[in-house]
């Protein structure tokens, strides 16, 4: 009886043992569900506090980023925006049929804007060009105003042989010897001061080509009516006449040249007239009473003769004067001799002067 008892108990406690065991698998299989359910598994209060926090403080700062990137995509789209609005702003420019697509829009206002461009360039352009024949014409109008002041022509003749321009030379050897004395640039220095030279002197005619002249009218000792015209006349040999640059920007900027034909120095004469005080003392060259380039070439068959008219009441005193030739090359020089004995290149005449005023 007793070993009955102890076998029913024995059953009694397998069965709720047994009722146990089914109830813990039975919330297990709940619990796998659960974890199944919400994609994780479970985890203890305390973890799950602390992931809490974790997925909190993940999730604002998730939130920051996407402010961030946000705030990017709102810059961004304000740039775009730009660029929209530029666009469109072109693409007004253009004339666009309703409808038509922004491409064709954007095109259009492109070759609206190129035509602008060039006009606006081709504008500038002639703007420029027109400043500069404005500065060319002022240009112009000074110089001929400076030389009509000064008494000069605007003419020169055709380049003589061999010169092709009139700029001043490099400083020479010689010339760089006196750093103190400037280079001669084609003025005169009416004004007083000295200039160094570096123009070659030339070429160097024959000696059968040497230039000789003689005043042949008024004739040596006569006297001249100073109230009337007065013609000068002279003769002159192996000068081929009528070459002459602007001696007031030019002068002497031009070696001497010869006619390749006759081999004789292209040049051009002078008449220049001074009141002698006296017959002992040489006048002041710096003073004289008229003096006239002869530019013209010679007409005459044997183009020697050259004249000169001193107009009526140039001559403002009566007395004895001196009138006198001045042979010179292109560029103004005094002709360059091939030998030392020879007769003179120039004459000179004394006259006397009546009825001067």
């Amino acid at each position: 009886m007793r070993l009955v008892t102890l076998l029913l108990a024995s059953l009694v406690a397998c069965a709720v043992a047994a009722v146990s065991l089914e109830d813990e698998a039975a919330s297990g299989r709940s619990l796998e569900k659960r974890a199944r359910r919400t994609g994780g598994t479970r985890v203890p209060k305390g973890v799950a506090a602390q992931r809490g926090a974790a997925a909190k403080k993940g999730a604002k700062a998730k939130k920051g980023a996407k402010a961030k990137t946000v705030g990017k995509a709102k810059t961004v789209g304000k740039a775009q925006t730009g660029v929209t609005a530029k666009t469109a702003g072109r693409a007004q420019t253009g004339v666009v049929k309703k409808g038509a697509k922004a491409g064709t829009r954007i095109k259009n206002s492109k070759k609206v804007n190129t035509g602008k461009n060039q006009q606006s360039q081709q504008n500038g352009q002639n703007q420029q060009t027109g400043q500069k024949q404005k500065g060319k014409n002022t240009q112009n109008k000074q110089n001929k105003q400076n030389k009509q002041n000064k008494g000069d022509t605007e003419d020169s003749s055709a380049l003589p042989a061999g010169v092709r321009n009139f700029k001043p030379q490099p400083p020479s050897a010689f010339c760089r010897q006196f750093r103190n004395v400037p280079p001669a640039i084609g003025t005169q220095l009416k004004e007083g001061g000295q200039s160094c030279s570096s123009t070659p002197q030339g070429l160097i005619p024959d000696v059968r080509k040497m230039v000789s002249t003689l005043i042949v009218e008024p004739k040596f000792g006569s006297t001249i009516d100073a109230s009337k015209d007065n013609v000068v006349r002279i003769d002159t040999i192996n000068l081929v006449t009528g070459f002459f640059n602007l001696a007031n920007e030019q002068y002497y900027m031009a070696p001497q040249t010869l006619d390749p034909q006759t081999g004789t120095i292209q040049g051009h004469q002078h008449i220049t007239v001074q009141k002698l005080g006296s017959t002992t003392r040489a006048p002041d060259p710096k003073v004289f009473a008229f003096f006239k380039g002869i530019n013209d070439a010679a007409t005459d068959p044997g183009k020697r003769s050259l004249q000169a008219t001193i107009p009526a009441g140039q001559l403002t005193e009566n007395g004895l004067y001196r009138i006198c030739s001045m042979s010179g090359t292109d560029s103004h020089q005094p002709v360059i001799m091939p030998v030392a004995q020879r007769g003179a290149q120039d004459d000179c005449i004394r006259v006397n002067v009546r009825n001067a005023r």
